[in-house]
């Protein structure tokens, strides 16, 4: 097998005296928040250079809202996704620093201010990562950084997406372009993607301020658990060539694996037995099954010969 070596850690300009932040919102029928989106970035203690939003083919008013906007570009595409939506607003701005917005979440006030001077203390980094608040029904929950277990970020990524969170993220804008921006062929953790790709080929730094709230919907695609268990396999799968010779690096890999196979993958055979033996709809657990086949085949196996394997009586 052809091994891929490991590729250096490319080096950065340092950041310019006075950098310039753009952020990007991209929208899909998100009329109802994107007005707040938007006042939560006009109203940043450190001002927005530029402020971009991108309508994903909208039907609803997003149009108007954004127009209506002071300060605020508006751009529109044919629909293609969420992806698409960022890189062609990735594209369309000139500032050193860009960070994205969806379209139903808020930055928080000091979001801009702490990530510019994070990466000014740090100008070796692809991107700089603070924390979030998960916003909840029953109200918001504070998401702290976990217990690190090393100083290799790509490492501690691949264990886990503890950023979780693309609004809390601040990227230099030259790398991220560098790097081939948002992957549109992904249904789901192209951000994940994106972080890896970058953590591997450059620096990169957390700090501990709260910038952003994300709103957990009903609708939210994080609820698809087929589509995230497919999506973030793949996203694994391709760190593969990258760490087999990295003995550290390769087990990073499979605790990640293992983690997301336990999160994603077994809870969701759990539901396609469950609906079997209630005799619903086969198509479905079929589907699942067939999932984790294409990621895991060695998982499907030990999880049917567990299930499958008949109780034994006890003695007396």
């Amino acid at each position: 097998m052809q091994r891929i070596p490991k590729p250096p850690r490319s080096p950065l300009p340092p950041v310019s005296g006075t950098p310039t932040v753009a952020v990007v919102i991209p929208c899909f029928n998100d009329a109802h928040y994107l007005g707040d989106a938007i006042e939560s970035v006009r109203g940043q203690t450190r001002a927005a250079d530029e402020i971009v939003v991108v309508d994903d083919g909208s039907t609803d008013d997003s149009a108007s809202i954004a127009k209506g906007a002071p300060g605020v570009r508006y751009l529109r595409q044919r629909n293609a996704g969420t992806s698409a939506a960022r890189n062609a607003g990735l594209v369309a701005v000139r500032s050193e620093f860009v960070q994205f917005l969806d379209a139903d979440d808020v930055l928080l006030p000091t979001a801009l201010e702490a990530g510019l001077r994070c990466a000014s203390a740090r100008p070796t980094c692809a991107f700089v990562a603070g924390r979030h608040l998960v916003v909840r029904a029953e109200g918001p929950h504070e998401r702290p950084w976990p217990e690190l277990a090393s100083g290799d970020l790509y490492a501690e990524l691949l264990r886990l997406n503890f950023v979780a969170c693309l609004d809390a993220v601040l990227f230099r804008r030259a790398p991220l372009l560098e790097s081939g921006a948002f992957d549109t062929s992904l249904r789901a953790c192209e951000d994940y993607d994106v972080l890896l790709r970058l953590a591997r080929l450059h620096p990169a730094a957390l700090h501990d301020d709260v910038v952003a709230e994300y709103r957990l919907r009903a609708d939210s695609l994080s609820g698809d658990t087929r589509r995230m268990y497919d999506s973030i396999m793949t996203v694994l799968a391709r760190q593969r060539p990258y760490v087999q010779d990295d003995p550290e690096r390769a087990e990073a890999l499979r605790a990640g694996w293992r983690f997301y196979y336990h999160y994603f993958g077994r809870p969701m055979l759990d539901r396609a037995v469950d609906r079997l033996r209630r005799r619903e709809a086969i198509l479905d657990p079929l589907r699942a099954f067939a999932s984790v086949a294409e990621h895991d085949r060695g998982a499907l196996k030990w999880y049917l010969r567990d299930k499958l394997a008949p109780t034994s009586e006890p003695p007396g």
